[in-house]
């Protein structure tokens, strides 16, 4: 059975509103926190403002992810410059091919073929002490040092699988050159501030650790599986968190991912009135139903540990 065209069309709207109001609201709240630290100019000011922007950090990339799926905002322009110059390129993402990137993953989620195969499935992530291990080096910066090293990148070969979704994978000097420009941008703000340093305390140590480590750890979650045969169907499902869970891992009801994957045009805003019209008109999508992240993750481990 499925949604009525008309349902689902109408909760597949975006609305340029809350758009605005999630740019508005995420680097409000990150101008906020940085200033709220200078001010205090105290070492746990400081501890605290980079946890919580690293929060926001992350935030920012699930908002450049509505804008992959062009749904943060009417207009395809607006979603376009909106997640290159103010969501993807201040966190150091090439809007395009990671746009590219993710179109593809939706098709191939749960195959070899997935150009997110890495996030989730490599010969480490069959132990236990090799998932422990991945993470905690994701929280000291191994994915910057890796990626500065050329030593992490996403292969070459999975980007040829995306021409079938009719974006452009390429990148050309003009993305790199964004991210460059973003970066001076903050530097030279947080310098006119009055503290040049509260760039790297406030901004590149937390994108580089807090961050790298909560995205890191969602994506693994989200799709990982004790058996590593396990079907596409296996690797899908909808996560139960509080608060704390949805400001560091999964905001944008990012947590609702086999919602977003059985309907990727839906504004995540838009996910609860989704839910409802499913329940309304008996219609079931893949995926399980599944306790918090943490809890998954230990639920693996400990199926990890009693198959070595």
């Amino acid at each position: 059975m499925r949604l009525p065209a008309q349902v689902l069309s109408h909760c597949a709207s975006p609305s340029n509103f809350r758009g605005g109001l999630d740019l508005l609201a995420t680097w409000g709240g990150i101008a906020l926190l940085a200033a709220l630290a200078h001010r205090i100019a105290h070492p746990l000011a400081y501890l605290v403002a980079l946890v919580l922007i690293a929060g926001l950090q992350n935030r920012l990339i699930v908002l450049a992810h509505e804008t992959w799926h062009r749904k943060a905002f009417r207009s395809q322009r607006i979603n376009e410059r909106v997640g290159a110059w103010f969501y993807a390129y201040p966190v150091g993402t090439m809007f395009r091919v990671d746009r590219a990137r993710h179109l593809a993953h939706h098709r191939l989620v749960g195959q070899s073929e997935d150009p997110d195969w890495s996030d989730y499935e490599r010969p480490v992530f069959h132990r236990a002490s090799g998932v422990m291990g991945f993470l905690l080096g994701q929280l000291f910066g191994a994915k910057v040092v890796l990626r500065v090293l050329g030593a992490e990148t996403k292969p070459a070969t999975s980007l040829a699988a995306v021409s079938r979704d009719g974006v452009e994978a390429s990148t050309g000097p003009g993305e790199l050159a964004g991210i460059a420009a973003a970066q001076l941008v903050l530097f030279l703000l947080f310098a006119w501030l009055g503290h040049w340093w509260e760039y790297f305390v406030l901004w590149a140590f937390p994108l580089a650790t807090f961050a790298s480590f909560f995205i890191s750890f969602r994506a693994l979650v989200e799709h990982h599986h004790p058996n590593p045969r396990a079907t596409p169907e296996m690797r899908l499902a909808d996560f139960d968190t509080n608060f704390l869970g949805r400001w560091f891992l999964s905001p944008g009801l990012f947590h609702l991912h086999a919602l977003h994957h059985a309907y990727p045009s839906v504004p995540y805003h838009r996910k609860r009135e989704l839910l409802r019209a499913l329940n309304e008109h008996g219609v079931t999508y893949p995926g399980r139903q599944e306790p918090g992240y943490v809890a998954v993750l230990r639920r693996s481990l400990a199926a990890l540990e009693a198959n070595a």
